[in-house]
């Protein structure tokens, strides 16, 4: 499987599609200055949302070696990471000598399928320090064109059910304490919850100037047949290779804006497309990158945001749906704040006065709860006035969310709600005229910030309106 990369295309076109050379190639570490490093770290007041559509990099000082993390008893460290035992934790997983310039990649392993093993009864579990040890004894680490590797294996391994935003927060922690130290960066974890984990860190991690993949596999590395090894070999190169200033997710033979990407298929090795938005990356006897749709590199500071609001519900429309028992969550739920609700089409649904839906809808408006609309159909996206049935949803205040995805819709509305909620705590003390009207303001900032584009997680309403396909 030959990797290559493009090089520099002016072809801004959607369709346009750049055929790659060389993936693997030299080039320094991407770090800042002291003082930009210092002014990450420093938090600023008002809202921020970090839009990473900006065009200069920061500027870059010699590389420095990284550093490893102090060392504690047990195989724990001092960033709640361990590394397999009997190997020093400084070690790197190539057999060539580290040279500065070389392309620096940490692969932090949380858990999931791609390092279980069956046990007695025949289920797979994690088994504790086994992907490590194989990662450790690839074959593919002997050639030098791999970037240089070093891995970090969570202590507790996480199935993917059962991850949270803490624990999402936790990986972005990680990657911030390493984030001048690499280049790039590899999350292993389980499929179910992958799409949510890389849309997360797509917000979480703001003004992002490096790569960060996603990756996992369908078959456990212990299996003689699994799609382990290449989705963990492409990740690592991706990774390293620098092309893309985002967060990524690679699986089978593609490379998708995380963001984007949604679970589709529960047992085939194609497991993760993206309905709305074109594959970054495409593997095959020439691998093919799409420069003219990445993110632009940004000019600001890198800071990871942890604050990410957790009162937020999802539903989805059924005919002949119970209104009444939405209409109780909003009632009775205490602290809800938003809610994602994917409708019909379009964004389409029963919209007569009587319906239960329609008062549902208007009790959470009343309440200064946030309704976001996204679309049942993997593909398309919502028109709140296309029709006579959803213009009526857009006068009760339902906020349309484009053609994103419900993980993308969800875990952003958590994030803008999350950010509201960490300046609140900033300005707390400060002398306010009216509560009520502040309340108001960040409301409104959540709602139009639920209809920008962030991270690429949302197209133009008139590519659509113009014939725009994926």
């Amino acid at each position: 499987m030959p990797l290559t990369k493009s090089p520099k295309s002016n072809n801004s076109s959607p369709s346009g599609m750049n055929t790659s050379k060389n993936l693997v190639r030299k080039s320094s570490i991407t770090t800042t200055t002291a003082a930009l490093y210092a002014a990450s770290k420093s938090t600023t007041k008002g809202p921020n949302y970090s839009n990473s559509k900006s065009s200069v990099n920061p500027p870059p000082p010699p590389p420095s070696t990284p550093t490893s993390p102090t060392k504690l008893k047990a195989n724990f460290t001092s960033c709640s990471l361990h590394t397999f035992t009997g190997e020093p934790e400084d070690a790197w997983l190539n057999a060539s000598p580290y040279k500065a310039n070389d392309q620096r990649v940490l692969i932090i392993y949380t858990g999931g399928t791609m390092g279980m093993a069956k046990s007695v009864d025949g289920s797979l579990k994690p088994e504790p320090g086994y992907l490590t040890e194989r990662i450790r004894n690839m074959a593919e680490f002997q050639s030098k064109k791999m970037p240089h590797c070093r891995i970090n294996e969570y202590d507790v391994l996480i199935d993917s059910a059962e991850m949270g935003y803490d624990d999402m927060a936790r990986i972005a922690r990680d990657i911030e304490k390493e984030y001048f130290n690499y280049d790039g960066f590899v999350v292993i974890m389980g499929t179910d919850t992958m799409a949510y984990a890389a849309t997360a860190l797509s917000f979480m991690l703001e003004n992002l100037a490096k790569t960060v993949v996603f990756t996992g596999s369908q078959i456990p590395f212990a299996e003689v047949f699994n799609d382990a090894r290449r989705n963990l070999i492409a990740s690592i190169l991706f990774a390293g290779n620098m092309e893309f200033s985002e967060v990524c997710l690679c699986f089978n033979n593609t490379l998708l804006r995380g963001n984007r990407s949604v679970k589709v298929n529960s047992f085939g090795l194609a497991a993760f497309e993206s309905p709305n938005f074109p594959p970054l990356a495409t593997l095959g006897v020439n691998t093919m990158f799409r420069k003219d749709i990445a993110l632009p590199p940004p000019r600001a500071p890198f800071r990871a945001a942890m604050e990410l609001a957790r009162e937020i519900f999802v539903v989805a429309l059924t005919p002949s749906f119970h209104y009444e028992t939405l209409e109780c969550v909003v009632k009775h739920s205490v602290g809800l704040k938003g809610i994602v609700i994917q409708f019909f089409g379009t964004g389409n649904g029963p919209s007569a006065p009587s319906c239960g839906l329609v008062r549902a809808l208007s009790s959470a408006s009343s309440r200064g709860i946030i309704i976001v609309a996204v679309s049942q159909c993997l593909k398309g996206s919502v028109f709140l006035n296309m029709y006579e049935t959803s213009r009526q949803f857009e006068r009760l205040g339902v906020v349309s969310g484009g053609d994103m995805t419900k993980e993308a819709a969800s875990v952003k509305l958590s994030y803008l709600l999350g950010k509201e909620e960490y300046e609140k705590k900033l300005e707390e003390g400060e002398e306010d005229e009216n509560e009520n009207n502040d309340i108001e303001r960040r409301r409104e900032r959540v709602r139009r910030g639920m209809m920008e584009d962030l991270r690429g997680e949302l197209s133009d309403a008139v590519l659509y309106k113009t014939g725009f396909t994926v």
